[in-house]
């Protein structure tokens, strides 16, 4: 709904390879993977790359 009207704006699209590839390398790596928050930082470490 807050979308919808305008109050929240995408700062970027999360492709869904990028986002899989960054959970198996989290998950599957050197294992030092314990929160969330590890989880998002290996995705932004991983995937991102600004435009």
């Amino acid at each position: 709904m807050a979308e919808q009207l305008g109050f929240t704006i995408r700062q970027r699209d999360i492709r869904p390879l990028d986002f899989i590839l960054s959970l198996i390398d989290a998950l599957a790596g050197d294992g030092n993977c314990d929160t969330q928050a590890d989880l998002h930082r290996k995705f932004n470490d991983s995937s991102y790359a600004p435009c």
